[in-house]
């Protein structure tokens, strides 16, 4: 990039510092404008009465080590070595508190500003359109970062006969703590990461009447049978799976087939309980959301919804989406910390001119064999990657 240009970044959670940080290393103050909708930086990291989107639960602690969460580069403070190895939401947002104020990244952002257009100009700038107290503002950027997570719009699957259910549906975003469950029949759907951890942390609490993990993983074992023992060691099999330690009145079901006129939760196997449940927690994860973009882009994307896929270069770039990158799209196998501070610091290489991107061919052709991948083998997280193996490869192609 032979000229400064002005640099918008579009969120000033985890992702976003990270990018704020390395562009002020490589450019002028004032060509960095980082546009945030909340009072606080922290993003997904936000309690609720910060952030209404926040999905953040009472006792939610990182599924990754302490040192593996937070940025590896740069002489900030680390995390304090008397917190846990895994370390509590609070902790995290201590951290990107800290880590704001030493790298004096505040004058940069624009709190409580809500960006509603994202454009393309004829002269082939960004123009950002945003909310701020009630008055519409806009300005033109040359670069713009994306980095407004995709922890805002829940995926929740159809469920046939919906109507038909009288308890509580709701997504694991809206899930707090065991208070509104006392006493009730709960359904969790989904077995990932949030699903495993409230399921164990609802069946510690021993408050419930009933816990049932209804996942697509029970299809996959073969032990499941009307025998007791073999019964015993399919739960011993799903709790080790699910990271569900206690011994509770859980029941594990494969997915929900339909609500019968009834009431009842009925499952692929055609299994139900007399008694109607009472709350269904839908623990399916989330889909991008870039509605401030142009339907132009948006669909240049290839956006799906499930699995949550995204179709970019290197999870990072679009070769026909010019000075326009997407942070923190991909899934990690660990903490997604070193990768954004690795993307951030790969786009600075491009905009100061100190590396290029390979010809746009070559990033069509790895974009295409993503989608027959996904297409062929239907991979259940087609966006994770292993974080050292995918930092080692950025940095050695940019």
């Amino acid at each position: 990039m032979e000229e400064t240009k002005s640099i918008c970044v579009i969120g000033a959670g985890a992702a976003g510092l990270a990018v704020t940080r390395h562009l002020a290393l490589n450019f002028p103050d004032d060509n960095i404008t980082v546009i945030e909708a909340n009072h606080k930086v922290g993003g997904t990291w936000l309690e609720k009465q910060h952030y209404d989107l926040s999905a953040c639960y009472d006792h939610l602690i990182t599924n990754t080590n302490k040192d593996d969460t937070q940025f590896p580069s740069g002489d900030h403070p680390k995390m304090s070595e008397v917190w846990p190895n895994k370390v509590s939401h609070h902790q995290v947002m201590e951290y990107l508190d800290s880590y704001t104020l030493h790298h004096n990244l505040e004058p940069f952002i624009r709190f409580g500003c809500t960006v509603k257009a994202v454009s393309q100009t004829l002269e082939e700038k960004w123009r950002v359109v945003w909310l701020h107290q009630g008055i519409e503002c806009q300005e033109e950027f040359d670069v713009i970062c994306l980095c407004n997570g995709h922890y805002t719009k829940t995926f929740v699957p159809e469920l046939p006969g919906k109507e038909f259910f009288k308890g509580e549906i709701i997504h694991s975003r809206q899930f707090r703590n065991v208070d509104p469950f006392i006493n009730k029949n709960v359904v969790i759907v989904g077995m990932g990461t949030s699903g495993g951890d409230i399921s164990d942390y609802l069946e510690r609490s021993k408050k419930l009447k009933r816990l049932t993990c209804c996942t697509r993983k029970v299809e996959k074992f073969k032990t499941w049978s009307q025998h007791e023992e073999e019964q015993e060691g399919f739960i011993q099999k799903m709790r080790t799976l699910l990271g569900i330690n206690n011994s509770f009145k859980t029941t594990f079901k494969p997915m929900i087939k339909c609500i019968n006129k009834n009431g009842q939760t009925v499952y692929t196997d055609d299994s139900f309980e007399t008694v109607p449940d009472d709350v269904i927690i839908y623990c399916t994860g989330y889909q991008f959301e870039y509605g401030f973009l142009e339907e132009e882009i948006i669909e240049k994307l290839n956006l799906k919804p499930t699995p949550q896929c995204i179709t970019l270069y290197q999870h990072l770039f679009h070769p026909d989406i010019k000075n326009m990158f997407f942070f923190g799209t991909c899934s990690v196998m660990g903490s997604v910390f070193p990768v954004v501070d690795a993307q951030a610091a790969a786009v600075c290489r491009i905009l100061n001119g100190t590396a290029k991107l390979v010809s746009k061919e070559n990033m069509l052709n790895d974009m295409n064999k993503f989608n027959i991948m996904v297409e062929k083998f239907k991979p259940a997280k087609p966006l994770m990657v292993n974080p050292r193996e995918y930092i080692d490869k950025i940095n050695n192609i940019i």
